[in-house]
């Protein structure tokens, strides 16, 4: 494959992710006052899916840049729905680990949010759902194979 056309292939994945986070993720109309943003949620998902990690673990994980983190952990420390503690080897370390409340805002949730993008999906014909649950696989898949290459 030439140049261009992984260039091609670059521009439209960036411009599917915005895409889908606000086809999908769009701020709903009933929230409550202890909602997250979305970027919040996948700090816990990330935190459910790997356990206890430094912040710059979490950075890595969703690419984001860690002095942009920060603010986002105060944030849901200051919900409860996270701690942070020092590493019983280094104390300079700080680990962040899901709280009981944590874990009951993330379970909600996920049900809501996979509610919402059920509802985005009832519109569409069975024909593009599969095509869609084929192109989501086969993204998993490939992506999947990039992560091993880091």
């Amino acid at each position: 494959m030439n140049k261009e056309e992984k260039q091609g292939i670059a521009r439209n994945l960036l411009t599917l992710f915005p895409m889908m986070n606000k086809k999908l993720f769009p701020p709903s109309r009933s929230r409550q006052d202890n909602d997250l943003s979305i970027t919040l949620f996948f700090i816990l998902k990330t935190l459910e899916d790997f356990g206890d990690l430094t912040s710059t673990e979490v950075a890595k994980k969703l690419s984001i840049q860690k002095s942009n983190l920060t603010p986002l952990v105060q944030k849901l420390e200051d919900s409860r729905f996270v701690i942070r503690y020092s590493s019983a080897q280094d104390r300079r370390v700080k680990y962040m680990s899901l709280t009981e409340e944590g874990f009951r805002y993330l379970e909600r949730s996920s049900f809501h949010l996979e509610e919402e993008v059920q509802k985005k999906l009832g519109d569409l014909q069975d024909e593009d759902l599969k095509k869609l649950d084929d192109s989501v696989l086969q993204l998993q898949t490939i992506l999947a194979k990039l992560e091993q290459k880091r």
